[in-house]
């Protein structure tokens, strides 16, 4: 794997990156806001985090993994990103692909109702839809994921 962005995160609180992308008109899922409301308020220490990114299959899949096969599998070899490491990479990566839909391999944030659900970062038309959504996990073995879906992750 190589490196695709190094970038500093942390350093600011949830709610304060949560206005800065709505001041720089990046477009917020609904759920987002109340997502971030979970996540710890103080601020993560500031530091430098290099991320991958690369399709399922690079992982080694041969067939279409579960999301606990891709969560185990990235732990193990690289590291799952901060809860807040989305918001961070969504900010800094205002040159994605229209179309690109590229899912950020953390740390599930849990909801009340014992769903979990990670943040992807979107782009559905140029510049004026820079999205930052989020996704709900299935918690069975059941669903798998596509071996072509984009990811991106941090490296220890």
């Amino acid at each position: 794997m190589e490196f695709w962005k190094t970038i500093e995160v942390g350093g600011m609180r949830s709610s304060e990156l949560l206005t800065g992308m709505i001041a720089e008109q990046i477009k917020i899922g609904a759920w987002v806001s109340v997502a971030v409301k979970s996540l710890p308020a103080i601020a993560s220490p500031k530091r430098v985090v290099s991320f991958t990114q690369c399709e399922v299959a690079d992982l080694g899949f041969s067939e279409m993994p579960t999301q606990k096969q891709i969560w185990e599998k990235v732990k193990k070899m690289y590291g799952l990103c901060t809860e807040d490491a989305a918001m961070y990479l969504r900010r800094h990566y205002m040159d994605q692909p229209v179309g690109e839909c590229l899912f950020v391999i953390a740390k599930p944030i849990d909801w009340p109702l014992g769903n979990k659900s990670i943040f992807r970062l979107g782009c559905s038309n140029g510049d004026l839809h820079r999205q930052l959504r989020f996704q709900i996990l299935p918690v069975d073995e059941l669903s798998h994921w596509p071996l072509k879906q984009k990811i991106t992750f941090q490296f220890k």
